[in-house]
């Protein structure tokens, strides 16, 4: 059984009780890694919260490179290359190794950042497989990951992982598209960033009608509204979106666990 739990279900706004986009997925089978969808403002602090040592994370899947879903990218590589290096007689960190994926262009962002961490080409100390994602499809221990593009300003993914005959999708942000679409067929658990109210269109994101229609038509068993803008929280999102979607309706909290 999957386990998502909500380590950030806010926006680039800063607010006391929601962080920045960040995502934790548990697979329930031993042996297996957490996986890390996003690390915006305050990831590090809700793991540590949860008891989850980053060391051990072996996946980190980013959406896009916008600086609220992928701010905390740079004090984990700086935590993990200090342990590394300061600390080699842990066997723990011995044995860091971590697979980071994102879009288009999410190498040359990479590379980009580490330079400015370390102000050097030095070597990590630890191995960072990095790799750039559009229509793929791969085996991660017992899980099948699919990734699409979806329609943001810039390159941008959304994913979706398949364990037996479970199905959990992360749109990432996007507007309405065949990509996300998609993706969100049959979901179990269906994670949409709701921007905006009914009535409002910006490109690159979702309102709650569209989520709800969305889901709707997807046949999602749960929906699961984040990523909400100061306009969304002034109002009832999950009535909005219940005029399109009978099923479940969950408006999270940060540190909130959801079984798939």
């Amino acid at each position: 059984m999957m386990r998502l739990t909500i380590l950030g279900k806010g926006t680039l706004y800063p607010r006391n009780n929601a962080g920045g986009p960040g995502y934790l997925l548990e697979t329930g089978k031993i042996g297996n890694s957490p996986i890390l969808f996003d690390t915006g403002l305050g990831t590090l602090h809700k793991l540590a919260k949860l008891g989850v040592d980053v060391r051990k994370i072996r996946h980190i899947f980013y959406t896009h490179t916008h600086n609220d879903h992928i701010c905390e990218l740079a004090p984990i590589l700086w935590y993990l290359k200090f342990l590394s290096s300061h600390r080699p007689k842990d066997p723990v960190n011995k044995e860091i190794n971590i697979n980071l994926y994102g879009p288009k262009g999410f190498k040359e962002y990479f590379n980009d950042l580490w330079f400015k961490i370390l102000g050097s080409e030095e070597p990590a100390g630890f191995i960072a497989s990095v790799n750039e994602l559009e229509s793929d499809e791969f085996a991660i221990d017992d899980l099948r990951i699919k990734s699409r593009p979806v329609v943001h300003k810039g390159d941008c993914l959304g994913f979706r992982v398949e364990q037996d005959d479970k199905v959990f999708v992360y749109s990432g942000d996007t507007s309405m598209c065949e990509g996300v679409k998609k993706l969100s067929a049959d979901a179990d658990l269906l994670l949409l960033e709701c921007a905006f109210p009914k009535g409002t269109e910006v490109i690159g994101h979702m309102n709650t009608i569209e989520c709800g229609k969305l889901a709707k038509d997807a046949h999602a068993k749960r929906l699961v509204l984040a990523h909400r803008y100061p306009e969304t929280l002034a109002i009832d999102a999950k009535k909005e979106c219940a005029e399109e979607f009978d099923g479940d309706i969950i408006v999270p909290e940060d540190l909130m666990a959801i079984d798939i």
